[in-house]
Formats: structure tokens, C-alpha cells, sequence
């Protein structure tokens, strides 16, 4: 059982991958993940490491590549995807009342893949297609448009 132990660690890490892309998103799972495969690839160079410092291993790799994300990664991230990226961009209207709502794109924008939206002209229903027209930079909203 012992030295199938690299294997728990790289379905473990896979899993939190997955559990990053499809139901989260916001890539801390991902450091996790990549985490657990660091110390699979570690238990196939030294199988005979204890649990004890298994564990301990995915906890410094974790607290270090969670800690970079955090102090680089984000202000990489929000350069990469800047607010004005969102003009033209297609999303799906969540929640919405008295021209008012929220809006959700595929992909996250300035950390955020979900924004407050506001639309003078139109009335939405949840699941309805919308597209960015203005962005007001101090409220963080955006005007929608239906497609």
C-alpha cells in the first residue's frame, strides 16, 4: 500500500485541478493541486518518506506558491485582464430588477468572473445573452445591451 502512496497524492492533485477549473476559479485550489503532484513526484525520487513528512511537504509547497500568487500573481492577472477588456464581451445576466442586476462572463475580469450590471433602456430575465457597452469605473458596473 505504501508505495502506491505517490499515487493518492497525484489524483489528489488532479482532482483539486479540476475542482479549480470547473467549479471554482480562482486558481487557489490549482496551487493545492500542484502541491500534491510536487510531492508525488518527490515520493517516485524517495519512496520511503513517512506521512508525516508528506504532509509537511504539501503544506510549505502550498504556503509557498499560495503566498507567491497572492504577492504576484494577482497583479500579474489583473494587468492581463484589465476592466476595459470587457467592452464588447458577451455575458449571462444572473440576477436582475428595476434595471438593475448582475452579469457573469466565462472568464474572470480584474480577479472577478461575476459584476453588477445596470441597463436604462431594457429589462432582463436570468439567462439572458447581454453585452458590455460602458463601464463606470467608480461604482464597478457595467451597461449591458441585449444580443
Amino acid at each position: 500500500m505504501i508505495e502506491y502512496l505517490w499515487l493518492f497524492w497525484l489524483v489528489a492533485g488532479i482532482t483539486l485541478l479540476v475542482a479549480d477549473m470547473v467549479i471554482v476559479g480562482s486558481f487557489y485550489l490549482m496551487w493545492l493541486g500542484l502541491s500534491c503532484m510536487l510531492v508525488a513526484g518527490i515520493l517516485g525520487l524517495a519512496p520511503d518518506l513517512s506521512i508525516l513528512v508528506q504532509v509537511i511537504l504539501w503544506g510549505v509547497f502550498s504556503f509557498v506558491l499560495l503566498a507567491c500568487w497572492v504577492m504576484f500573481g494577482k497583479k500579474i492577472l489583473k494587468r492581463i485582464n484589465r476592466p476595459e477588456k470587457m467592452l464588447g464581451v458577451t455575458g449571462v445576466i444572473t440576477e436582475w430588477h428595476d434595471g438593475t442586476g448582475k452579469i457573469r462572463f466565462q472568464r474572470p475580469y480584474d480577479g472577478n468572473d461575476l459584476w453588477q450590471a445596470a441597463s436604462s433602456d431594457r429589462q432582463f430575465s436570468i439567462g439572458d445573452n447581454a453585452k458590455v457597452t460602458k463601464i463606470e469605473y467608480e461604482t464597478r458596473t457595467v451597461t449591458v445591451v441585449s444580443t
